[in-house]
């Protein structure tokens, strides 16, 4: 008898294989002649790369505030999504699927299994750990590094954001997996959180669907974006709050 098979990776959905009728997102037009200056200054592309930074380091901040397993997840439930929908553009049209590591719950001794507190930390770190990325890939980009190197920021930049995403939306389930009225073998455990990534992504392509544009963390940057509308109106009372705080 074959042993069962226990889920440590995860496949990307490449940015191409998108829900029909779902654009990528555009950042608005500048207004103000400062800022109409400040773009015009710089290289191609880096205002998306910008607000990709900006956007993560926000969603990291959101995640550092809030306490309760519940407002993890509701605040997971966009800022998971805006990671989710950016990971694969940051890869630059280099790669069509990539795979990242699964959240590992598993853990032979019950004891040493993260609860949802010992999660929320280790999203927290992987936010953090994907915005500094992001802002290193913006200079890279800015500075016109060689291809090699920008290539290598890229897609060290998206295994990150997704993972950070992944992380941060399993919080809720350490306190069921680490429970022992609840064990699990390790592989039921990592076939729970698989399942969970996906659900993620499901959930994901859903907005983008019901958006009109895919969600990514350069939304968060804008509160008129699609995404940042669809959470001020959707999300819950302490999650809206914490947005117009961090704004």
């Amino acid at each position: 008898m074959k042993k069962p098979i226990t889920p440590n990776r995860f496949l990307i959905q490449p940015s191409t294989e998108r829900p029909d009728g779902v654009a990528p997102y555009v950042p608005r037009p500048a207004r103000s002649a400062h800022e109409i200056s400040r773009r015009r200054s710089r290289r191609s592309g880096s205002l998306i790369l910008e607000e990709q930074q900006q956007g993560i380091a926000l969603i990291t901040l959101g995640a550092n505030r809030l306490g309760s397993v519940q407002e993890v997840s509701d605040w997971a439930e966009f800022g998971s999504a805006a990671c989710i929908g950016s990971g694969p553009y940051m890869f630059n049209g280099n790669v069509m699927n990539r795979y990242v590591a699964l959240p590992m719950l598993g853990a032979e001794n019950m004891a040493d299994r993260p609860d949802s507190a010992e999660l929320h930390e280790r999203a927290i770190l992987k936010l953090a750990r994907a915005a500094e990325l992001a802002g290193k890939t913006l200079i890279a980009h800015e500075q016109r590094v060689p291809k090699k190197t920008s290539v290598r920021l890229a897609l060290m930049t998206g295994k990150a954001t997704v993972e950070a995403a992944l992380e941060l939306a399993c919080v809720p389930l350490g306190d069921f997996t680490a429970d022992p009225g609840n064990y699990l073998s390790n592989t039921d455990v990592q076939h729970l959180v698989r399942q969970r990534c996906m659900d993620l992504v499901q959930a994901t392509n859903s907005l983008g669907v019901e958006l009109g544009t895919y969600p990514s963390a350069a939304q968060l940057v804008d509160p008129i974006s699609p995404l940042a509308v669809a959470l001020q109106k959707d999300g819950s009372d302490q999650v809206v709050r914490t947005y117009e705080r961090l704004m």
